[in-house]
C-alpha cells in the first residue's frame, strides 16, 4: 500500500513538473525584446527608410528623413525620388508622429498631396522595420526598414 501511494504521488506531480519545464524551455528560446534593451530610444537624426524586402530594396525605393524627437513626439522633414511614367522628380514633406515603447508611427505629408503612413518596431539590431501605406489606400501596404540603427538615449 505504501508503494501505491508513492506511485500515485509521483504521477500527480508529473504534470506540474512537466508544465514548469515546458514553460522554462519556451521562455529560454524566445528572443529578448529589444524594448527591454533600452529604456529610451531616440529617433533624432538622419534616416533612410527603404521600401521593399530587407537587403533587396533599391535606393530609388527610399525616403530620406531628418527627424527630431522630444519625449514621444517625432517631427521633421522628408524627401524622396519619384517616377511617374517617364517623369522623374523629388517630393518633399513634413513628418509628424510618435515613438513610444519601441513602436514607431509617423505620417509624411508630401507636397504631392499624398500622406504616407509608416508604422514599425525596433529590431534586435536596433534598426526599424514595419509597414507603410498611402493614407487613402490603407489596403495596399509595403514593407519598409531603416538602414540606420536607433540610438539609446
Amino acid at each position: 500500500m505504501l508503494r501505491t501511494a508513492k506511485i500515485n504521488k509521483e504521477i500527480t506531480l508529473w504534470p506540474t513538473v512537466f508544465s514548469g519545464a515546458l514553460l522554462a524551455a519556451v521562455l529560454a528560446v524566445l528572443p529578448a525584446t529589444t524594448v527591454a534593451q533600452c529604456a529610451k530610444w531616440d529617433a533624432s537624426g538622419d534616416w533612410v527608410l527603404y521600401q521593399g524586402p530587407l537587403n533587396r530594396a533599391k535606393p530609388n525605393d527610399s525616403s530620406q528623413l531628418r527627424l527630431q524627437q522630444t519625449n514621444a513626439v517625432v517631427t521633421g522633414t522628408a524627401k524622396a525620388a519619384y517616377v511617374v511614367g517617364k517623369r522623374r522628380g523629388e517630393r518633399y514633406g513634413d513628418v509628424d508622429g510618435t515613438f513610444v515603447r519601441g513602436r514607431f508611427k509617423i505620417q509624411i505629408f508630401w507636397n504631392t498631396g499624398e500622406i504616407g503612413v509608416y508604422e514599425g518596431n525596433v529590431l534586435q539590431s536596433g534598426r526599424l522595420q514595419g509597414e507603410a501605406w498611402e493614407k487613402k489606400s490603407p489596403h495596399i501596404r509595403y514593407a519598409w526598414h531603416s538602414s540606420t540603427r536607433m540610438r539609446c538615449g
